[in-house]
């Protein structure tokens, strides 16, 4: 085997670990108004105390199904991270504390468009 070749293969290797979300995403996502307003409703419902754990579930779920990928629910809470609780996050957190939490608790059978999307990324599995 010759070296370009060989070098070739390995760069082919590297890359295709980067759609497990290995990576971050270089692709710029647009978040949309749906998935932007259900982020912030989420938001508002964490700073709620009086919401049950099922209201609560409720506003995190219905994120889950406005935003149309886990690529896009990941921009927006990164540019509304209150939606998760926090001041401020970067993405793997995003990955940590919102898709590996809420997708295995909410929707388990990965119904949502965000869930399927981080199944099929590979985005829910453990490191």
């Amino acid at each position: 085997m010759s070296k370009k070749i060989a070098v070739l293969l390995v760069l082919t290797v590297l890359t295709a670990g980067t759609a497990t979300g290995c990576a971050e995403s270089t692709k710029p996502v647009i978040v949309s108004d749906g998935c932007a307003h259900a982020l912030e409703s989420l938001a508002v419902a964490t700073t709620n105390d009086f919401l049950s754990d099922e209201q609560a579930n409720s506003y995190d779920l219905a994120s889950l199904n406005a935003c149309q990928s886990a690529e896009e629910y990941i921009a927006g809470v990164l540019k509304n991270p209150l939606a998760l609780g926090f001041e401020s996050l970067e993405r793997s957190q995003v990955i940590d504390y919102g898709l590996r939490i809420s997708c295995p608790t909410l929707d388990a059978q990965k119904k949502s468009p965000v869930c399927a999307d981080a199944e099929t990324d590979g985005l829910l599995n453990n490191y």
